[in-house]
């Protein structure tokens, strides 16, 4: 799973994930949390350019990655 966000935009990638990330035993964590930070609930948010690695680990032991690559916008 790879996205691609300009600084400011947000993705819910909860959402994006379906019913196993509804959970409140999911954790989500950004492996560069100065390009995009991603919230308990699932929500990224892109800061500065650069790729950030999000993590998701759900309740019952699986886990999944999604690229984030955080671009200056064009134009």
């Amino acid at each position: 799973n790879e996205i691609s966000l300009e600084p400011g935009q947000t993705f819910d990638l909860a959402a994006d994930l379906g019913e196993d990330c509804a959970s409140a035993n999911t954790s989500f964590t950004s492996g560069n949390p100065i390009s995009a930070t991603v919230g308990a609930n699932g929500k990224i948010t892109a800061l500065k350019p650069g790729r950030a690695v999000i993590t998701v680990k759900t309740y019952n032991g699986k886990s999944a990655v999604c690229v984030v690559t955080v671009s200056e916008p064009v134009g």
